[in-house]
């Protein structure tokens, strides 16, 4: 395939690339935990025997990664080489909780096809659900793949998430929460294990070095669940009569059915070590049945670098066990 092929994203879009199933367990849930920030003090995300313990949401958006490379990217772009693929932008609504242990079959599809000049940008959609066929989420994840295009496009695909392209810009005022959280040298080592994302860009220094960077550089989406566990714990956390009231004197337990979407746009790197630094606007009154927004942005402390933009998280009404 080469310059002046055509594709037609109609026919593209109702392929069938079947399902990819992903079973994880109390411990793959407590690995993943650690791999975005968590210590032995979050009890109810480290310790499977935690009466509470629970997987944080964004172990689902970790797990859809490796469905969005089901479609065959090297038959369809011209010159297509894995390792210049980095994720773009991420949307993903939760549409039930996360079971503390189970089976993720994402189901994905690939709805749109841009040629960037010398680049592309592939945009794929995935239903995720569990063994039974439940609705657990929809995400929409955006990729950029350099070095390959030369292709023109014909047809539209199915219509996109209006949240998922929303541009979600900070308001002109200081931010409600500034927080620091700081990544480890090994945080991308222990990642890859935890999301079983095995993109040698992330541990091969010679694969980070033909890419065009020093060193091996951290997950997008590792970027965004300490992002997104960060400011889980700044908005969701457990109300109680009393400090310290809580089941098991844990005063750290989260009301993590809150979250109902996540988006942002993964706009720069971070290298394993850097410290970063995250803003975020507390947003009320919106329309859908009173839930929250928060707007966030998460820049490098060390680089002053811009690494997590138009970024949002929709919080709903805290559940029952909110008011403990």
């Amino acid at each position: 395939m080469g310059p002046g092929v055509v594709i037609d994203i109609e026919e593209l879009s109702a392929r069938d690339f079947g399902a990819d199933s992903r079973p994880y367990d109390g411990k793959a849930a407590c690995l993943y935990a650690i791999a975005v920030g968590c210590g032995a003090g979050d009890q109810q995300l480290v310790n499977e025997a935690h009466p509470q313990f629970a997987a944080l949401p964004t172990l689902l958006c970790a797990s859809v990664v490796a469905s969005t490379f089901r479609p065959p990217l090297a038959d369809i772009l011209p010159s297509y080489d894995p390792r210049q693929l980095l994720h773009g932008e991420v949307y993903t609504e939760f549409l039930a909780p996360l079971p503390k242990a189970g089976v993720l079959v994402h189901t994905p599809k690939l709805v749109r096809l841009t040629d960037k000049g010398g680049a592309a940008v592939a945009v794929m959609t995935v239903h995720t659900t569990d063994a039974s066929g439940r609705a657990l989420a929809y995400t929409e994840s955006t990729a950029f793949v350099r070095r390959t295009g030369r292709f023109s496009s014909k047809g539209l695909g199915p219509s996109r998430a209006p949240e998922a392209t929303a541009a979600h810009e900070p308001p002109n005022r200081a931010p409600d929460v500034v927080a620091q959280e700081r990544t480890l040298p090994h945080q991308a080592a222990l990642y890859r294990l935890a999301s079983e994302d095995y993109n040698p860009l992330h541990i091969d220094p010679e694969t980070a070095a033909t890419a065009g960077f020093e060193s091996p550089i951290m997950h997008g989406l590792a970027t965004m669940g300490f992002a997104v566990r960060r400011l889980l714990q700044e908005f969701c956390r457990i109300q109680t009569a009393e400090s310290g009231g809580n089941r098991g004197g844990d005063s750290n337990l989260l009301d993590l059915q809150q979250l109902r979407s996540v988006k942002a746009r993964l706009s720069g790197h971070v290298y394993p070590g850097e410290t970063l630094v995250i803003e975020a606007w507390l947003q009320e009154h919106m329309s859908n049945g009173g839930a929250r927004q928060v707007v966030f942005r998460v820049k490098t402390k060390e680089r002053g670098t811009l690494v997590l933009s138009h970024a949002a998280l929709v919080l709903i009404q805290p559940s029952p066990m909110s008011r403990l």
